[in-house]
């Protein structure tokens, strides 16, 4: 019995002994776990305000790296706005304000030199409101390589180097100068218009860069559009002997007359405005100056016009006509000024070409034998006199002369003779 007492106050001393060991620990865990939790909400917020100072200090290191960045490149060709080879370039500075976009180049002699971009466009955003960004722009067509310099007000800067080899620089500069040189009012409106069409395309070839068939073929465009020369029609005004057939002129140099090109110009060919008389002195003018004895003369006139306007030649015309069909020989003067003006010529079979600086009155002396016509006689005073009459007229000359003298010695000797009687 007394066993059995003492086994259960054993095993409730036990269990209030485990139960409180049991409460001892539950208080003990509680105590922790509110320990850890504080421990924990304190390591939060020093987290959170180290977190605050870690972003302020990146905006800074941000804002002290914030390099300038460069986007789309394009290049302009426009002659009519002075523009020859001109480069744009996007240049961004997300966070802070551009102070200077510039171009280094270097110039003979190993020197660099810079150039100031202008802003060209100001639409471009950043990716912050305290940033700037913009399209800049400079004419780069002396340069053979550039190196794009961006800055910022952090005083941070971002370069781009552009190689400018590959385009066609040089022809670009004569184009440029060929556009300049073009006088519109030179060109009717048709052909002002497809000048300036043809220009449009090559500046379109030329901002491609490099060269190829296309280029080629834009620059033989505008070449043709230039007209470098102009194309001339003959009317004739009248069908009659003093005219010779198959009057031409070859193309004249622009710069060799004061044509509107397209506008339709025509050499008139017309009888000489003067009256019959003075049209046939003028003609024996010539065949004495032409030195041949068997001659027949062409008159006939020459007027370059536009519609009723006259235009007038500055530099050599190349004209060409059909000689009779006869002609061995042929010369052939400008009347101007009272004078007969004997003009260059050449002649292939029945066809000559003579060449002219100014227009007006033109006469043709062609000659039925193919000799020489300087050496059988001479010219005075207009009139071709032959050698043969010269022979006749110096023999006559000759015989007087012998006769005169032949009468001067028979006096004398008479005159001797009495002089000796007395």
């Amino acid at each position: 019995m007394n066993g059995t007492v003492k086994k259960s106050s054993v095993y409730i001393a036990l269990f209030v002994l485990i139960t409180f060991f049991a409460f001892a620990s539950a208080v003990g865990a509680n105590t922790f776990i509110f320990e850890k939790t504080v421990v924990e909400a304190s390591e939060t917020e020093t987290s959170v305000a180290e977190s605050a100072n870690f972003s302020e200090n990146a905006f800074k290191n941000n804002r002290a790296t914030d390099a300038p960045r460069f986007g789309n490149i394009t290049y302009d060709v426009d002659f009519s706005e002075g523009i020859m080879l001109r480069l744009n370039i996007e240049v961004f500075s997300d966070l802070t304000k551009l102070t200077t976009v510039s171009g280094e180049h270097v110039e003979p002699g190993n020197v660099t030199e810079e150039e100031s971009f202008i802003l060209t466009d100001g639409s471009l955003k950043p990716s912050t409101e305290g940033g700037s960004a913009g399209v800049y722009s400079l004419e780069v067509c002396y340069f053979d390589a550039i190196t794009v310099v961006a800055r910022n007000t952090a005083g941070v800067e971002s370069e781009y180097s552009i190689d400018l080899k590959g385009f066609d620089r040089q022809g670009i500069i004569e184009y440029y100068n060929k556009f300049v040189a073009v006088r519109l009012e030179r060109y009717s409106v048709e052909k002002g218009i497809e000048l300036n069409a043809a220009f449009e395309a090559l500046e379109i070839e030329f901002e491609s860069g490099g060269v190829n068939e296309n280029l080629t073929a834009a620059k033989r465009a505008v070449d043709s559009a230039l007209s470098p020369s102009i194309s001339v029609s003959v009317k004739n005004l009248s069908y009659s002997d003093n005219i010779p057939t198959g009057i031409s002129i070859s193309p004249l140099p622009f710069d060799g007359c004061d044509l509107i090109v397209g506008a339709g110009a025509a050499l008139n060919v017309d009888d000489v405005n003067a009256d019959a008389e003075t049209v046939l002195e003028r003609k024996r003018v010539a065949q004495g100056l032409s030195g041949y004895r068997n001659a027949v003369v062409a008159a006939f006139s020459l007027k370059l016009m536009t519609g009723d306007v006259e235009n007038n030649l500055t530099s050599t015309a190349e004209i060409g006509l059909n000689l009779p069909i006869f002609a061995g020989i042929a010369r052939i003067y400008r009347f101007e000024g009272g004078t007969m003006v004997p003009l260059r010529a050449e002649i292939e079979g029945n066809r000559m070409i003579f060449y002219t600086d100014a227009l007006g009155e033109f006469y043709l002396v062609s000659e039925r034998e193919s000799s020489s016509p300087q050496a059988d006689g001479v010219t005075i005073g207009g009139t071709f006199i032959p050698s043969s009459t010269l022979w006749i007229a110096g023999g006559i000359v000759a015989g007087v002369a012998v006769l005169a003298g032949g009468i001067a010695l028979t006096v004398l000797i008479v005159r001797n003779k009495k002089s000796r009687r007395y």
